[in-house]
């Protein structure tokens, strides 16, 4: 497989699998196994699938499914806290759907945005048993 191959896996893996269906899960599945397992694909017409439902954006805390982000809006920071009482992954997206923040949280987390534009963000937590989505405010 030359560097042209993995150009065009790569670029099948972000087409949208509503439009393209197979074609993107395959090239998915094989940049997976062959090419880099730690990639994440989103393409914009799956944030509806990351994003279920919008909040308002005048809450200074958000909680639910036992996750609190705060403070909304953020300046420099946001705080990710659980009482999931497990370890739980975490990513932050653009609007576009590129991750910009990613790691792992049992208890509580600090992220650093300070680096980031100001607008609205999606972030999502992932534990083995729960999936939830927030959408964070940046604001200075």
């Amino acid at each position: 497989m030359d560097s042209d191959d993995v150009e065009n896996m790569l670029y099948m893996a972000n087409l949208c699998p509503y439009q393209y269906g197979e074609v993107v899960s395959s090239a998915r599945t094989f940049v997976h196994a062959f090419i880099n397992d730690t990639l994440t694909f989103i393409n914009p017409c799956e944030i509806g699938d990351i994003v279920p439902k919008l909040f308002d954006i005048n809450e200074n805390v958000i909680e639910n499914e036992g996750i609190m982000v705060y403070p909304i809006p953020a300046n420099e920071s946001i705080t990710l806290s659980s009482q999931l009482g497990e370890e739980a992954n975490y990513q932050l997206y653009d609007m576009v759907g590129r991750i910009l923040l990613q790691g792992k949280m049992f208890d509580m987390v600090q992220l650093n945005v300070v680096s980031l534009s100001e607008g609205n963000y999606i972030i999502l937590i992932r534990s083995n048993n729960k999936s939830v989505s927030k959408k964070v405010i940046i604001k200075r």
